[in-house]
């Protein structure tokens, strides 16, 4: 799955605002290329929490463990929610970080716990390509029908 194919899938979905982070916009520098993910409500309006992400790279000191300046590489993120989190890994998202050792958050096409966001309920996949497809496509219509009803809509 290309950025471009999943920015499809989602737009697709209905309701959703994909937001690239830029200078432009007044973004910090280190998030410029990054996809946003929101719903937006029958105001036009969107919450500032996003339910997916696509970034392009490393975020130095804070979120490195992917190792996406390999080249070439983006990490979709998908908010689970807690449950589906518990049920996806087995663990609940408050014992993640018991539970990170597990996983190599620079895995290729292999659904992992958000290195830093997974004891919140997120997932994230590297490249997801041949073998994973229909699970992220799952996962991510759940994300969105979460994020629908959180918005009210």
């Amino acid at each position: 799955m290309t950025m471009e194919q999943i920015t499809a899938l989602m737009e697709g979905l209905g309701n959703v605002k994909a937001f690239v982070a830029s200078q432009e916009n007044g973004d910090p520098e280190i998030s410029w290329g990054d996809l946003f993910f929101y719903i937006v409500d029958a105001s036009g309006e969107s919450p500032k929490m996003p339910f997916a992400t696509m970034v392009i790279k490393d975020y130095p000191g804070f979120d490195e463990a992917s190792k996406l300046d390999r080249g070439g590489l983006f990490r979709l993120n998908i908010e689970l929610g807690k449950a589906a989190f518990e049920e996806r890994f087995g663990f609940s998202a408050s014992e993640f970080a018991a539970n990170s050792e597990r996983y190599d958050f620079s895995d290729v096409n292999v659904v992992f716990p958000h290195p830093v966001y997974g004891s919140y309920g997120w997932a994230s996949v590297i490249s997801p390509s041949v073998g994973i497809e229909e699970e992220v496509k799952r996962m991510l219509v759940a994300a969105h029908g979460r994020a629908w009803k959180r918005v009210g809509c």
